[in-house]
């Protein structure tokens, strides 16, 4: 008899301990604001925590312990996926049961849960017999993310129809982004550079080039805190072997990643480089030329004025720019350049020969005027 009563307590010291277990864990997962259940297969009897019923707003009481209690709950547009994954675990398909759907709540409306669960025993002959997990409320987390999703998709939208090349680079220096325009720029995709040190080796192939290249990126992007940009032009060499001119903006984002933008300006410094010659090659047309040649603004005051003008007239040329005709040549000679000047702003080309006294000579002058330029002159 003593020992009988000895293996009594014992058995029934060891389920006391086990249901104190039990309470812990319980107490452990609500404490971190999860529901728990406790799904026997076979019967379908389901123990619901407390914090599962609160998390739809309902009281305790309001709950029975079977499995219609949730699944009638189940949003019928995402039922099907949660079998499915109930299956996968019921075949060991997955050492887990993981599903994110929506479950109704008490005032009608939906919240997104994350179901969590496992069997932890099987019947003598293979079959699932009680299965235990966790409920989580994650509607707030699918919230945000659909707001980031929305954010991407928005990106995507406008950077895949920018009109300059774009690259996104994260940071490990990986490529995850080059949209369409940079693409038909380079003709690169994101499979031929993947990364910063293969967009550097090809586009620029000098080692050189490419390391004054890769010296100032670094120690830009070293620099920079979020929101910051700068930029800076290099000449880059396409897919084709061609080179273009570059201008790359770089911006620093959220979590230390980059975002460049690429423009092709060949084409703008290629004209302003045949502009600037031009300038040269009429200044210095301008002013070797015997016969005199001037430009005014639109209010009439000299802005150019060859050294046959101060020649000719025999005036400093320091003198002449920033006058207007009155002041050098008196009012009855401003009289009569005054209005062909109007005219020539108004666009209208003339020609004029006329006899002109200068320093108490009559000259004869026979005279230009052409069209006036966009910038009124």
């Amino acid at each position: 008899m003593p020992l009988k009563t000895t293996k009594k307590t014992t058995k029934q010291s060891l389920l006391e301990a086990l249901k104190e277990s039990e309470e812990r864990l319980l107490l452990a997962l609500e404490g971190s604001n999860e529901g728990v259940w406790d799904w026997n297969v076979q019967t379908g009897e389901v123990f619901f925590s407390k914090r599962w019923k609160e998390m739809l707003g309902y009281e305790e009481h309001e709950i029975m312990n079977h499995l219609d209690e949730w699944s009638k709950r189940v949003h019928p547009d995402d039922m099907n996926g949660v079998m499915i994954e109930i299956e996968k675990h019921f075949s060991g398909k997955t050492p887990f049961y993981v599903s994110e759907h929506r479950v109704q709540c008490k005032d009608g409306a939906f919240k997104w849960i994350l179901d969590r669960g496992k069997v932890v025993s099987w019947t003598k002959d293979g079959k699932p017999l009680r299965m235990v997990g966790t409920h989580a409320d994650v509607t707030e987390q699918k919230r945000l993310q659909e707001e980031l999703d929305n954010e991407r998709n928005r990106f995507r939208i406008i950077a895949d129809n920018a009109p300059f090349g774009m690259i996104m680079i994260d940071t490990n220096n990986e490529y995850t982004y080059v949209n369409p325009k940079f693409t038909e720029l380079f003709g690169y995709d994101l499979k031929d550079i993947p990364d910063g040190r293969t967009w550097f080796r090809k586009a620029f192939p000098d080692k050189h080039y490419r390391r004054s290249a890769i010296k100032t990126w670094i120690d830009d992007f070293s620099e920079f805190r979020m929101g910051e940009c700068d930029t800076r032009t290099f000449t880059a060499r396409c897919k084709d072997g061609k080179e273009k001119i570059i201008e790359f903006t770089s911006v620093r984002v959220e979590s230390g990643k980059f975002i460049i933008t690429c423009m092709d300006i060949t084409g703008r410094v290629h004209a302003e480089k045949a502009l600037s010659a031009s300038e040269l090659r009429l200044r210095a047309i301008i002013e070797s030329a015997q016969d005199t040649i001037f430009i005014k603004d639109r209010n009439l005051r000299y802005i150019v004025a060859n050294p046959a003008m101060s020649v000719v007239f025999g005036i400093p040329h320091e003198e002449i720019i920033g006058k207007d005709s009155e002041a050098l040549f008196g009012k009855e000679a401003a009289g009569h350049s005054i209005p062909i000047d109007k005219r020539v702003l108004a666009g209208e080309a003339i020609e004029e020969e006329r006899l002109k006294p200068v320093r108490g000579v009559v000259h004869s002058f026979h005279t230009r005027f052409p069209s006036g330029t966009r910038r009124g002159r």
